[in-house]
């Protein structure tokens, strides 16, 4: 619900670009969204196993499920972007061939889908707490992360650049923020619960 909260303000001042944004933001949007299933997938994991050896007393388990899921999510996701934008013209080609629409389409996988692997940092840490039993914190901080900074970007940007690139670089100025501040959250909330359970 934030991230849409956040992207609707985001795709309002997108459709201010004209009818080729909109649809080259579009198609370069339906790509992002294969990419981040990785992560996804990666995310729910960490969630599963965490919980699991957290449970069961492991801690390192616990470091090495956190350390592997970012590992892979990063990797994959990061491949699979990369494969994209090298042959983002057929990929593109796939839903338009408007010349116009194509241009904007492969901006946005330059710069959005092109940095979007950093999103695991906060993705799979997020998921690390949780299994740890911490919630609160990353919702928190990707709630400030992904909708704050993002909505505080659409409104300052043009007095900046009034690009189409500019707006869209808040995605991976958004992503590293975020990611580290939930990577350091993370480090702090595992001493804190594997402490609360360790023995006396």
């Amino acid at each position: 619900m934030i991230f849409s909260i956040s992207n609707i303000f985001i795709q309002s001042t997108i459709n201010s670009y004209g009818a080729a944004a909109i649809a080259g933001s579009s198609a370069a949007l339906t790509f992002e969204a294969y990419c981040y299933f990785i992560i996804v997938s990666f995310s729910a994991s960490a969630i599963a196993f965490v919980g699991q050896n957290y449970g069961a007393g492991l801690y390192d388990r616990c470091r090495r499920v956190w350390g592997i899921c970012l590992l892979y999510a990063f990797l994959f996701c990061g491949i699979t972007n990369a494969l994209i934008v090298i042959f983002g013209d057929q990929c593109i080609g796939i839903i338009t061939t408007d010349p116009a629409v194509m241009v904007y389409a492969k901006e946005r996988l330059h710069i959005v889908l092109m940095c979007q692997a950093i999103a695991a940092s906060y993705e799979v840490s997020g998921s690390y707490m949780r299994g740890l039993g911490y919630s609160m914190t990353p919702m928190v901080l990707t709630i400030f992360g992904t909708c704050v900074l993002r909505l505080g970007w659409v409104y300052i940007y043009r007095d900046i650049d009034p690009s189409f690139m500019s707006l869209l670089t808040i995605y991976p100025i958004s992503w590293v923020i975020t990611g580290i501040a939930v990577v350091a959250a993370a480090f702090r909330v595992q001493r804190k619960a594997f402490r609360k359970l360790s023995p006396a």
